[in-house]
């Protein structure tokens, strides 16, 4: 490797397989690799509750004139339209990784903001989720309570799809400890020594929540803000 496409996060991903794997082995998986990411990129899901930054975490984790977006149509009782809640529209989203490889994303309303509209989203996420090979739950870091985002993982996403899909998106990590009197260091854009330690027990609390009940596994939990675009890499590359 002495060009620079093979200097792609990519291709140093495909050099440090074929240094593991026996020759026939490294054939499947190349030809795998081609297959189910080159041809077809996957599919992922972002869904959440009402105002936890599920598009905000799109537009920052990618470059937003970049993508293609199109209304992403749903069947139901007879009919096809858009899944749409005032200006919000359920959207099929490309981006391009620049690493040979793209994502398509579905950007889904959120739910909580009104129990007639919630119940027929939760049917079309039924019809969707299946479809999907990532789903990328989103929740907002200073949930005191995670009763509802159980029940929506419960009752709608496992159901539809396999757990080790899932991945527990902790956003907007940059407001924990506000209570305390703790705030977000804006000069280095990290947080402080004790706002550090507040959101790892928040984490730890959230698998172990989730681990506990719905079996979702700790290593798919990541804290993040996407308005301060702080750990974005790690959801990246968790996706």
């Amino acid at each position: 490797m002495n060009n620079s496409i093979d200097n792609t996060p990519l291709a140093q991903f495909m050099g440090i397989m074929e240094s593991r794997l026996s020759p026939k082995e490294f054939k499947e998986f190349k030809e795998k690799v081609q297959t189910q990411l080159l041809d077809r990129p996957p599919v992922v899901a972002v869904i959440g509750k009402a105002g936890v930054g599920k598009t905000t975490t799109i537009n920052n984790l990618f470059d937003v004139d970049d993508f293609v977006a199109e209304p992403l149509s749903f069947e139901q009782k007879g009919h096809v339209g858009d899944v749409r809640r005032g200006t919000t529209m359920a959207v099929r989203k490309r981006f391009d990784l620049k690493v040979g490889i793209g994502l398509d994303i579905i950007d889904l309303p959120g739910l909580g903001d009104d129990l007639r509209k919630d119940k027929e989203f939760e049917d079309i996420y039924r019809q969707i989720l299946p479809n999907c090979d990532i789903i990328l739950y989103v929740l907002k870091a200073d949930n005191r309570t995670l009763g509802e985002d159980e029940r929506i993982l419960k009752n709608i996403v496992l159901p539809t799809c396999d757990k080790k899909k899932i991945i527990i998106a902790v956003n907007q990590v940059d407001i924990i400890g506000e209570n305390e009197g703790i705030h977000w260091d804006t000069r280095i854009n990290l947080p402080g020594e004790r706002q550090e330690e507040l959101i790892q027990l928040k984490q730890a609390d959230i698998a172990k929540t989730f681990s506990e009940d719905l079996d979702i596994i700790a290593e798919k939990i990541v804290c993040y803000s996407a308005i301060k675009k702080y750990h974005l890499l790690e959801l990246l590359h968790s996706i």
